[in-house]
């Protein structure tokens, strides 16, 4: 029996019966996917640690037919999600990354670039240095893959450049607005410089990461823009932000040690 081998992303796993394992995952080739693991769940030759989430594996699958899931024989671990686990929120970070990957892209549809700015983001996470740029970055960029970028330097409605240090941001009608044009609506209103800068980390290549510093008022006023954007495009509600805050006060606090020797 032949079956293909290909670099994945382990992004969910879902236990089935008593011992085995619906995953999804990512790939280069094929973009998003899932495969049926029998027995993964008391395997440690054929699985072993792999199917966890955030690990960079090589699987080894059959192919079915269209609209069944692929039959997955072996797992071999590339790379350990235990790096994350010093760091609750970075671990938190990557969760949320996958969750944001399922629900913004259609399977069988290849995303080289996609698997590639998930393993960047995933090295970012582990170097845990600036996690708040390494979010902001990670979803900026998803959404410009998605297509879901909003405008962040003209006016949306009109193509003005809108003028002075603040302007008024509505995901609802494309992005940033002139005063003209977002009369009459509740404003989220950003500094100019904050949108500037975030029409400029669009401009970086993709995978980049290191370097990256951002000020405080861009972090904050960065995350209030996507996450409305995000809000309004994502088809359900997310699980794992509230873990993402959770977590950072944890680490700072040092509430929880987690062993990621194993």
């Amino acid at each position: 029996m032949f079956y293909e081998a290909s670099e994945a992303l382990v992004l969910r796993t879902t236990d089935y019966g008593e011992s085995d394992r619906v995953v999804q995952l990512l790939t280069a080739v094929n973009g998003l996917c899932s495969g049926f693991a029998p027995g993964a769940r008391n395997s440690r030759r054929r699985f072993g640690p792999a199917l966890q989430p955030l690990s960079h594996v090589r699987i080894y699958w059959q192919r079915s037919r269209p609209g069944h899931l692929r039959q997955l024989k072996q797992a071999d671990l590339l790379v350990s999600p235990r790096r994350l686990l010093p760091r609750l929120q970075a671990w938190a970070l990557g969760v949320y990354g996958c969750e944001l990957v399922l629900n913004l892209f259609a399977e069988e549809d290849p995303q080289p670039a996609l698997f590639e700015l998930m393993l960047a983001y995933g090295d970012a996470l582990a170097d845990g240095t600036q996690l708040a740029e390494a979010r902001l970055l990670f979803e900026l960029r998803l959404l410009a893959l998605a297509g879901l970028l909003p405008h962040l330097g003209h006016c949306a409605q009109c193509g003005t450049l809108a003028g002075g240090p603040q302007r008024v941001f509505d995901s609802r009608r494309g992005g940033a607005l002139c005063l003209a044009c977002a009369s009459g609506i509740e404003p989220l209103r950003v500094a100019a410089l904050s949108l500037g800068s975030l029409a400029r980390l669009t401009r970086l290549d993709l995978c980049r990461f290191a370097g990256v510093r951002l000020s405080g008022a861009t972090l904050r006023e960065g995350h209030a823009v996507l996450g409305q954007v995000l809000g309004q495009v994502l088809p359900r509600s997310m699980k794992t932000p509230p873990f993402i805050d959770l977590f950072a006060a944890c680490d700072r606090r040092g509430d929880l040690h987690l062993d990621s020797s194993g």
